[in-house]
């Protein structure tokens, strides 16, 4: 872990100094954020993934008699287990019959399997956005290997804010999956047992009203 951190740590600084950032809005305040390169192999599925958290980590920790937010957590990400079961959720996502799939396959020949935008990540190589397009590069020779990231500032990490992050990237769904109405139900509920407003859910959300919730 301490030495994964240290590698992306000095590839930011690097990035800083040659100036080298993509745009995120964070908060409702364009940022800039440092954009690296990187091994795949360096990232880390994310277990507290909106798009498989509430419907396959859910599943399992109830066949498994496990308390889903003691499993599958931040602290827990580095686990290689829990990273191996991330894959295997992810890969339901990345079904092959899947018309986003097909999409997210087409992307990628048109621009001639070359990366179309860069991964979001947190300092530690945990992936914000773009998990089922590591598994796709990683299972996909024709990919390569060494990644465009965009890397989230420490100050800016917290599950808040990298979740509204997260969130904002749903609206763009080009090669991405979109999220189903499960999806949304559940991170709703979430936001409302958080004792969220209904105000900041409709904006967290990108819901038009609030007879939506």
């Amino acid at each position: 872990m301490n030495n994964r951190k240290k590698m992306i740590s000095e590839k930011v600084a690097e990035a800083r100094q040659k100036k080298r950032f993509e745009i995120i809005n964070i908060k409702k305040s364009n940022r800039e954020i440092p954009v690296i390169e990187i091994e795949e192999h360096h990232l880390l599925y994310n277990l507290m993934n909106g798009r498989t958290y509430d419907e396959y980590a859910d599943a399992y920790c109830a066949r498994n008699n496990l308390v889903r937010e003691n499993t599958f957590n931040m602290e827990n990400v580095h686990d290689p287990e829990l990273q191996e079961i991330q894959k295997g959720f992810i890969e339901q996502e990345l079904s092959e019959s899947d018309i986003d799939t097909k999409n997210l396959h087409k992307s990628y020949k048109n621009s001639g399997f070359q990366q179309t935008e860069s991964f979001i990540i947190l300092s530690d190589g945990t992936v914000v956005s773009g998990n089922r397009r590591l598994l796709f590069t990683r299972t996909n020779d024709d990919v390569s290997k060494i990644v465009s990231c965009k890397v989230i500032p420490d100050e800016f990490a917290t599950l808040d804010h990298w979740q509204d992050i997260e969130s904002k990237e749903e609206d763009d769904k080009k090669g991405k999956k979109a999220f189903s109405w499960i999806n949304k139900i559940c991170k709703i509920n979430r936001m409302l047992e958080n004792g969220m407003s209904k105000k900041d859910i409709l904006d967290k959300a990108n819901l038009l009203n609030e007879d939506e919730i």
